[in-house]
């Protein structure tokens, strides 16, 4: 890519942040070369934008999953472009056969050298009180790190807060992914939740 259109790109990021009065805190870890970056809360539309912004000031442009009618005409090419996979549930309610969201992203990272896939685990901008659990399955099975990110509206702030290589033991996993986001804010505070399965432990773990 044209280097003064990154450098562009990454000021005009930086710009819009500014005015959406968030800021930038943590490093992402450049130093792996595939990882899973999971962020949340994911509350309201805005977030899509900060997480673009952020990942442009760090120059990195993850996979990510979006709904399908997304990628329809006249737009789909833009997301296809930043990176997007056209999430495939709605061909499978009509019975159509199709790979899993998970098995697609497991073989993109074994085609790599470099890759990061990106998501919002809560998977809707809706209260949800348990969250989906591709993300953990698609580190395992590319044996990857799961790079974990947080919109925190509390403190206006982007920012990384861990880096978590799975054990392949859900039970184990997943209270120490939840205690990374106690305390933090949505943009709509009220439609965010740690899962449930899981919170308890996580209080123990703190």
């Amino acid at each position: 890519m044209n280097s003064y259109f990154v450098i562009i790109a990454r000021y005009t990021a930086s710009f819009i942040l500014k005015i959406m009065g968030i800021k930038v805190a943590g490093e992402l870890p450049h130093r792996l070369k595939k990882f899973v970056l999971i962020a949340a809360p994911h509350t309201a539309n805005r977030d899509f934008i900060v997480a673009l912004g952020w990942l442009k000031i760090e120059g990195i442009v993850p996979m990510f999953v979006g709904k399908e009618s997304l990628f329809y005409w006249p737009y789909g090419w833009f997301f296809r472009w930043l990176g997007g996979i056209p999430d495939n549930r709605y061909r499978k309610a009509k019975g159509e056969k199709t790979d899993s969201i998970v098995e697609t992203v497991i073989e993109a990272f074994q085609e790599r050298e470099n890759m990061a896939f990106g998501i919002a685990p809560e998977g809707t901008r809706k209260l949800v009180k348990q969250w989906k659990l591709g993300f953990y399955h698609i580190a395992v099975g590319a044996n990857v790190p799961i790079v974990i990110a947080c919109f925190d509206y509390g403190r206006k702030e982007a920012r990384i807060v861990g880096v978590f290589q799975p054990t392949g033991d859900i039970a184990v996993d997943m209270p120490v992914i939840m205690s990374y986001y106690k305390g933090v804010k949505g943009y709509r505070h009220e439609q965010f939740s740690v899962d449930e399965r899981w919170e308890t432990a996580a209080d123990l773990r703190m």
